[in-house]
């Protein structure tokens, strides 16, 4: 039976007891020193059972608290917990995602080393790539604009530099003459666009 429930059938059977003695003192009974005696008795003796009743419900006070504040701390682990495994379960996608990453490249490796490229295929797979003129375009650059960042051969041949090398081959006045020439104004300008096509 519950602490609680012991206490009040103690503390009822108390207040019978005094009732009991307050009848047996106002009676005119003639063993009435007798029976005031084992009421007393009666009522020490649940005197001394509720007091022990008291203090084992001090006890489970105690442990109650210890066990809410035990809760409390479990709640406080659950709650660490579930961080952690959120915090684990992220680290193993993540790990998962650079494992399947790193066997890719390992494949890519694999492949490279089986089927090796020689330098003299790159420098000719680069002068392909570089003799198309399609690295890159100037800024600005649309469908149908033949621009390209830096000029080619034909370009430069026909540019203000070739000719002036070729000028001054021919000239004992060189490259002074050709400047003072008036057909050298529109050529600077075309060596201007064939230079910074990006100003365009």
């Amino acid at each position: 039976m519950a602490t609680k429930f012991q206490l009040v059938r103690s503390l009822d059977d108390f207040e019978l007891l005094v009732k009991e003695l307050i009848e047996v003192v106002t009676s005119q009974r003639a063993n009435r020193t007798q029976s005031i005696k084992e009421i007393v008795d009666t009522m020490l003796f649940l005197d001394n059972n509720m007091k022990q009743l008291l203090e084992k419900a001090e006890e489970q006070v105690e442990v109650h608290q210890k066990v809410i504040a035990l809760q409390a701390e479990i709640n406080q682990m659950d709650k660490l917990t579930n961080e952690l495994q959120k915090q684990l379960s992220d680290a193993e996608q993540l790990l998962a995602t650079v494992v399947y990453q790193a066997k890719q490249k390992l494949e890519s490796i694999n492949k490279a080393d089986k089927k090796p490229v020689s330098s003299e295929d790159l420098v000719k797979l680069a002068h392909r790539i570089s003799a198309s003129n399609g690295v890159c375009a100037p800024l600005a650059w649309k469908t149908g604009d033949l621009r390209r960042p830096y000029p080619t051969d034909k370009d430069m041949k026909s540019g203000l530099l070739f000719r002036m090398g070729d000028y001054s081959g021919n000239s004992s006045q060189g490259v002074t003459e050709f400047v003072r020439n008036d057909s050298a104004i529109g050529m600077i300008s075309e060596v201007s666009f064939l230079t910074h096509p990006f100003s365009l």
